[in-house]
């Protein structure tokens, strides 16, 4: 008796156990293994496989995929009837059901396109211009250049739309009728109209409509009318984008100022500790986003993380290159990072933890590693938007590179690879006009500094010799109140009077300042009524 019902649920669970699986097999599931079985080469097990689930199946999408892989199998036995036939049956389930004629056979293209013929109602055109060579976009799809001829079009109202670089753009509706060859023709008209680029800094890379076109001040003639792409990019700034609309025959400027990119790392602290750290970095965030001049870099914490040790950027390294103290500086691999992260300026901020509660030591540093600026702001005593807002000032204030003039100092705070960095690019110009104003900011700035020889190598420098305004005369009485602050008279009066002398209509501080021969005139006799030169120069 026992054994009779170990037999007896041992049946019952043999029953269950094929109901479960018969149950648990699903269209979906039989479609994917009939493709694995098609994939495979199995062409009779995805028949079963397929049939069975077109009678399972319900989405739209599932039965045209099972019967486009049986009208695969029937044409790999040779059946194409039976294979036009399942075609069809999908192309009535989704009329705009295709295949991709460049990853399908052409044997199976054949039976495909009887079957879309008797189903599909589809026509052809043909699109000639003159000139030849235009972008043919149907129904805002690239379908290539001038002349074309384009097949399976489907029957209907469709959009066209012409481009050819230098002529106006054609946009227009075509009608395509079954069976029936469209023929279009267009005569393009040369375009005229014309945008004006000019970016500060200049030679930045300008692009138009996704194609180069060279660099900043640009003249871009024949600008058809319609909406165009303008991005106007340059090293270590950001990017400018922008939709232009141009009516026919329109002309256009744009004058653009990019933002230099400036990265934000830190703050940097010593290993484990992190108290206070997202505080202090949200601070710095929120005190330089929407800056005019610069565009804050912050990378992600994973990111900034990796390569702070990628690049041996750490507490102790930084410190060393801020505190004068320091013996020794170890080197930390800035420039490299710099190219990384598209930025020439960092802010690089410091966390340190002391008994009188925690400091944020707050550089600005160029990847050239020049010397930093550095500021210290106690986060428990002192206002700590007030520092940062002074700095923010100083990071704001730029030394024009279009309109000639000194710059002898900056009011409140003094960043100097702040200031560095913007008169260098001053000095890199093709424009040598521009180029001796930046040799001539940057002689100031370190005159400032009492670097004497920086100075004086920055002013000889300068080579341009404009008869009136700022020029090389500039430069030689700038020379001269160096040797003057270092007491070296005779050369200070040699060099005010080579000023006075071969450049005597240059001028101090802007094209419209005191001119040199009579500031330098007033140098001479100075030095010479305190006895601190004999001869006279006048």
């Amino acid at each position: 008796m026992a054994a009779l019902k170990k037999i007896f649920l041992i049946l019952i669970l043999n029953s269950l156990i094929t109901a479960g699986a018969a149950y648990a097999e699903t269209g979906e599931g039989l479609l994917l293994k009939g493709i694995e079985s098609y994939n495979s080469g199995d062409y009779a097990a995805t028949q079963k496989l397929l049939v069975k689930a077109l009678s399972l199946l319900k989405e739209n999408s599932k039965l045209v995929e099972a019967r486009k892989h049986l009208a695969f199998v029937y044409i790999a036995y040779g059946e194409n009837q039976k294979a036009q036939d399942q075609f069809t049956e999908a192309l009535k389930i989704d009329n705009a059901f295709r295949l991709d004629a460049k990853t399908t056979s052409p044997k199976i293209m054949d039976v495909f396109r009887k079957a879309k013929a008797g189903v599909v109602a589809e026509g052809a055109i043909s699109v000639i211009t003159k000139p030849e060579g235009a972008k043919v976009y149907l129904d805002s799809n690239l379908i290539g250049e001038t002349p074309l001829r384009q097949d399976e079009v489907s029957a209907g109202q469709h959009k066209i739309m012409i481009k050819k670089k230098g002529y106006e753009v054609i946009e227009g509706e075509i009608t395509v009728k079954d069976k029936v060859m469209t023929n279009i023709e267009y005569n393009l008209s040369e375009s005229t109209g014309v945008l004006n680029i000019i970016s500060e800094p200049s030679q930045a890379d300008v692009s138009f409509d996704s194609e180069s076109i060279g660099k900043a001040p640009i003249k871009i003639k024949n600008v058809s009318g319609g909406s165009h792409i303008v991005k106007i990019s340059k090293k270590y700034y950001d990017d400018f984008e922008k939709v232009t609309a141009f009516n026919k025959g329109e002309e256009k400027g744009l004058n653009i100022t990019l933002k230099k990119r400036l990265a934000l790392l830190g703050p940097i602290t010593e290993a484990g500790q992190t108290e206070g750290r997202a505080v202090a970095r949200n601070l710095l965030i929120d005190s330089f986003k929407g800056m005019q001049a610069y565009q804050l870099i912050a990378l992600p914490e994973e990111k900034e993380a990796e390569a702070l040790k990628q690049y041996n950027i750490n507490l102790k390294a930084v410190l060393s290159h801020l505190l004068p103290q320091a013996e020794k500086k170890t080197e930390f691999k800035l420039s490299e990072l710099s190219e990384k992260v598209n930025a020439e300026l960092f802010i690089i901020a410091c966390l340190i933890k002391d008994k009188a509660g925690p400091k944020l030591i707050f550089t600005l540093f160029n990847s050239e590693m020049e010397r930093p600026d550095m500021f210290i702001i106690d986060l428990i005593q002192e206002d700590v938007k007030q520092p940062l807002t002074k700095i923010r000032k100083a990071l704001e204030f730029q030394p024009s590179l279009s309109k000639p003039a000194e710059i002898r100092e900056e009011k409140g705070v003094i960043l100097f690879n702040h200031f560095v960095t913007r008169i260098k690019e001053m000095t890199k110009d093709s424009n040598k006009e521009t180029a001796a104003i930046g040799y001539l900011n940057l002689g100031n700035y370190h005159a400032n500094m009492k670097n004497w020889n920086e100075a004086i190598s920055a002013y000889n420098q300068v080579a341009s010799a404009n008869k009136t305004g700022i020029g090389k005369g500039t430069a030689l009485y700038r020379i001269g109140e160096v040797y003057e602050n270092l007491n070296y008279w005779n050369e200070a009066a040699e060099y005010y009077y080579r000023a006075m002398k071969q450049f005597p209509q240059n001028t101090i501080d802007t094209n419209e300042g005191e001119a040199v021969s009579s500031a330098a005139l007033k140098r001479l006799k100075r030095m010479h009524s305190l006895g601190l030169i004999r001869e006279r120069y006048w």
